[in-house]
Formats: C-alpha cells, sequence, structure tokens
C-alpha cells in the first residue's frame, strides 16, 4: 500500500513539476499534496473507520484497527412484492444476532415499515438524522 501511495505522490510531483514549467501554476502550489509518510502519520492519530470492500491482510494495513467489523448489504427490491419474506428474513436475521439496518427514502415511508413490522412481531424503530450531520456527512 505505501507504493501505491509513493507511485500517486511521484506522479502527481511530476506532473506539477510541468505545469509549472508550463507556467500553468505559481511555484508554491507545487506543495499542495502531502506526503505518503506524513499523510499516514497524521491520519493514525485520529479516530477513524476504515471501510474496505475486500478484507486487507494484516502485514499490508496501515492502520490496525481495534475491531472489525462484517458488514453486508442487499437491496430490498426482491422483497417488494413479499412483505411477509422480507419479515421471515428479519426474523432469521434475529435468530442468528444480526444487527439490521433499513435505510428510509422518507420518513413517511422509514414509519409506515416501522409499524408494519411492529405489527409482525418484530422490534423497530426510526432514527432522526440531523440536518447538521447530514450536511456534514456530505463533505
Amino acid at each position: 500500500m505505501l507504493e501505491q501511495g509513493r507511485a500517486v505522490e511521484e506522479e502527481f510531483r511530476q506532473s506539477m513539476i510541468h505545469r509549472a514549467e508550463q507556467g500553468y501554476i505559481l511555484p508554491g502550489q507545487m506543495d499542495l499534496l502531502y506526503g505518503t509518510e506524513e499523510t499516514v502519520a497524521k491520519l493514525s492519530v485520529l479516530r477513524r473507520v476504515l471501510l474496505c470492500e475486500i478484507p486487507m491482510p494484516k502485514d499490508r494495513n496501515l492502520f490496525a484497527p481495534e475491531k472489525e467489523i462484517s458488514i453486508g448489504a442487499r437491496s430490498l427490491a426482491p422483497y417488494n412484492n413479499s412483505f411477509e419474506r422480507l419479515v421471515h428474513d428479519l426474523k432469521q436475521y434475529k435468530k442468528e444476532k444480526y444487527r439490521v439496518l433499513i435505510l428510509s427514502g422518507s420518513r413517511t415511508r422509514a414509519k409506515r415499515l416501522v409499524d408494519d413490522l411492529r405489527d409482525n412481531g418484530i422490534e423497530s424503530f426510526t432514527l432522526k438524522i440531523r440536518r447538521e450531520c447530514r450536511s456534514r456527512a456530505r463533505l
């Protein structure tokens, strides 16, 4: 992973040198990118969440995680015509001690889904996301 970071860093540095030679940027603008080691050092002291599609071998992971959590995702589209099947699968997940998070595009739809799930014996609730959290998440 460090090798990839260094390769990107060198490619960027060469690109910036070329732009400076052509007069497209000022010399001070060449220092726009932190180096690989500096970036890793700065990130190592922060609290962070790493999302990996493929688990990284421990010897190649620059940031040793305190805890690893596996997250699976699936679309609700297959359940569109079979709410009973959704209820069955959610009960099975609960039995296997899974935690399930369902995202909804609207509060109204979320409320209706929670009510329907409760009517079918599935403990469920909605979370309100504050607007300032949403705007920060888009940064």
